[in-house]
């Protein structure tokens, strides 16, 4: 048995978000292995979807340093690197390196890539990409990151003595170009193992939308094709995200809609396999671990207008549309579909997902 690490924030240990799913998918992948899994925190978790996380122990400061200098220096709509953070989760290593031996550590939350990549500890350290900027470091894009934040974080991938771990073998191709060695393609393992398995029997209704409300997961446009094309509305957010979904759809007399705020498991599932389109209209995506949760189920839209090309991570499996030509949509939401390519790409995600991440685990430290 290896005991793994994996370095979260509370504030990521959510459902709706990506880290906190991948968090969940990877512990049950690596108790599968019949490794231990270790939750290396911030601070406690609070109560909640952390409880959907079997991991087998967590570890946090013993007094972890307020977030509120940070907050009072940046506001809430503008980000840059959290120091008081870093430093949290540098005390959490200490205490979690005293009480285990790793074999491997796994940094996810941003700030956790600082503290592992500077800790003197002996084991395989895992630096996961989870930001756009890390695969396109060039795009020019209004977020709530300033440039500051990722030049600061990316800085921590160059080091000769981690592991850059991303998603697919496009993103390791586009690190490597930068000059970032010793990267390896360790998939996200689906999040649920039922998304595994076939929905084609499963009547289907509604266009899907998946993320937060925020300018990179571009809700505006889901909301104009909706109207547009009068279809059903199917939305999967959290709850500050369903307020705004409710709000435009009465701005815009949308009225046969379905909203759902953070959830999991079965209903989550339930929800995916019920709906017959995922329009995703997303500018930005270091990868885009909804299209892997839906691939199989049903047909994936996206925009030609997207930022950056994170669409090459599933290159012959989706469909773009141009915002001006919005017929084909419809077209394609009445055709029946055959989904079993997709179900078969996604398998063989996590097929690679859980033999790649064995071989980090398995293998001798570095």
């Amino acid at each position: 048995m290896k005991t793994i690490g994996f370095m979260i924030s509370d504030q990521h240990l959510i459902a709706h978000g990506g880290i906190g799913q991948f968090c969940r998918s990877f512990v049950k992948m690596m108790r599968e292995q019949n490794n231990q899994v270790i939750l290396i925190t911030d601070k406690k978790p609070r109560k909640g979807f952390v409880s959907e996380v079997s991991s087998d122990w967590i570890v946090y400061p013993n007094e972890p340093i307020s977030y509120a200098d940070h907050r009072a220096k940046y506001g809430r709509f503008k980000d840059g690197p959290n120091i008081d953070k870093i430093t949290n989760f540098s005390l959490a290593l200490k205490n979690a390196s005293n009480l285990f031996n790793f074999d491997v550590i796994v940094a996810n939350t941003h700030e956790s890539l600082a503290a592992l990549a500077d800790y003197s500890i002996d084991t395989k350290k895992v630096l996961y990409t989870h930001l756009y900027k890390q695969i396109y470091p060039d795009v020019k894009f209004n977020d709530v990151f300033l440039p500051e934040y990722h030049t600061f974080f990316k800085k921590f991938l160059f080091k000769s003595d981690v592991i850059v771990g991303t998603q697919t073998e496009y993103n390791k191709t586009k690190l490597l170009d930068q000059g970032i060695q010793n990267v390896e393609v360790l998939p996200i393992p689906i999040t649920e193992t039922s998304l595994l398995e076939s929905s084609d029997h499963i009547k289907k209704r509604g266009a899907l939308y998946i993320g937060r409300w925020e300018a990179g997961k571009n809700p505006k446009d889901y909301i104009k094709i909706i109207k547009q094309c009068n279809l059903p509305a199917k939305v999967l957010t959290n709850k500050n995200g369903a307020k705004k979904f409710e709000k435009a759809f009465k701005e815009n007399d949308i009225t046969d809609y379905d909203i759902r705020a953070s959830i999991v498991g079965n209903e989550k599932v339930e929800f995916l396999k019920s709906c017959k389109l995922f329009l995703n209209t997303s500018l930005i995506e270091s990868y885009s671990n909804s299209v892997a949760e839906t691939i199989g189920h049903m047909p994936v839209i996206t925009l030609d207008k997207i930022k950056v090309p994170w669409t090459m991570n599933f290159e012959g499996y989706l469909h773009t549309i141009n915002m001006k030509n919005l017929n084909i949509v419809n077209e394609i939401y009445d055709q029946k579909i055959d989904n079993s390519l997709g179900l078969k790409f996604i398998n063989s995600i996590n097929d690679l997902a859980y033999a790649n991440w064995a071989k980090i685990a398995g293998a001798q430290n570095a």
